[in-house]
């Protein structure tokens, strides 16, 4: 759980240098407070997870309605339902 918990950590650290903005999505809803705790808080979404995808769909429909060009998703544990 560490390994996975600093490589997360390297991760957005490795986006901070960078000239991007960055965020990270999350679920369950209910593991906010947990989520910004542990990334020091990040703005956070949770997507829908209904079917696979689905809310991954949504998210980046969310983050295109804010004037944003291009996004990339970088998953550290995102895996088929």
């Amino acid at each position: 759980m560490r390994l996975y918990e600093n490589m997360v950590l390297d991760a957005i650290d490795m986006l901070k240098r960078g000239r991007f903005r960055s965020g990270s999505a999350y679920t369950p809803p209910d593991k906010r407070d947990q989520m910004m705790e542990w990334l020091g808080g990040i703005c956070l979404s949770a997507p829908d997870r209904e079917t696979p995808g689905d809310g991954w769909k949504r998210l980046f429909a969310s983050v295109f309605s804010r004037d944003v060009e291009a996004a990339l998703l970088i998953g550290s544990d995102i895996f088929r339902d």
